[in-house]
């Protein structure tokens, strides 16, 4: 048993089997939670079906399997999220370095995403900041027990994070590690994507899911920020100089923001055109 878990909730595409192929000296242990029919668990320690979403599972298998609690940290990955050869396992060590309770890799700027503020900051190497978004947290096995009540909140998952950030404000430091950029691959797609077909023929409706969760929270502070120090810089930026610096870099995020605005309306366009032409190959 290695001392850290990666956690995916997988389709037949899963990059997990990529990422174990990629880290042979790995230092840590892979379940795969099935969310179809199981495919190539890619040499993973521990394969599984069941749950509505990954917390689902993961709850599921912190029942059936109790070794969990014993793992420093679990990395619960979406699985068209990619890191690049031998990454993971040095995201666990800087985990381990900094004792880091609740944290998350930072996303590239070629990823798709929803919230800026997970985008990687060109100036720090660890950013303290007060949420964590539910595509890739990782939690300390502290994290992981004070956390999971929380798992059932939400079928669709929405506003989970937040509860997060109501429960760890002014106890705990959450983190986003931009030493460490993963590449989230596909675009969420809320309209014919498997799980929200799925959700809307339960009559989920995950915007009305997130009105709960502020009911819920109402009074706490649940601001996606972050904070006004406490980060790690990069080589040659000294600390007085910090603060601005990390300004700086969240400003100049609206590159990827305007790149992914861009990238939608193609979309639609060779949709459009699709349409128009009967040609499923326009625009490829």
């Amino acid at each position: 048993m290695r001392p850290y878990l990666v956690f995916v909730r997988a389709g037949l595409k899963s990059f997990h089997a990529q990422h174990i192929r990629e880290d042979p000296d790995r230092n840590w242990d892979c379940c795969v939670s099935w969310y179809s029919a199981p495919g190539n668990d890619g040499g993973a320690e521990r394969s599984t079906t069941g749950g509505l979403n990954k917390f689902d599972g993961l709850d599921v298998n912190l029942t059936e399997w109790p070794e969990i609690a014993r793992y420093r940290y679990v990395l619960v990955v979406d699985d068209d999220v990619y890191f690049q050869p031998g990454d993971i396992s040095r995201y666990f060590e800087i985990c381990e370095r900094h004792a880091l309770f609740l944290s998350q890799p930072a996303l590239s700027w070629r990823s798709y995403f929803g919230i800026r503020l997970t985008l990687r900051n060109a100036f720090t190497r660890l950013r303290r900041v007060t949420f964590v978004e539910v595509m890739t947290p990782c939690m300390s096995a502290a994290a992981l027990k004070l956390l999971r009540p929380t798992f059932g909140l939400t079928k669709s998952t929405w506003g989970i994070d937040l509860a997060w950030t109501a429960l760890c404000a002014g106890e705990h430091a959450m983190h986003i590690v931009d030493e460490i950029e993963v590449t989230h691959t596909k675009p969420i797609d809320r309209q014919s994507g498997a799980f929200y077909q799925r959700l809307r023929e339960m009559g989920v409706d995950p915007r009305q899911e997130l009105r709960g969760i502020y009911a819920t929270y109402e009074g706490r502070d649940l601001r996606v920020s972050n904070w006004n120090g406490g980060h790690v810089y990069r080589r040659g930026i000294p600390n007085w100089l910090g603060n601005s610096a990390t300004a700086v870099g969240e400003s100049i995020k609206v590159a990827p923001k305007l790149l992914q605005s861009l990238r939608k309306k193609h979309r639609r366009w060779r949709a459009r055109l699709q349409v128009l032409t009967g040609d499923s190959r326009t625009g490829t």
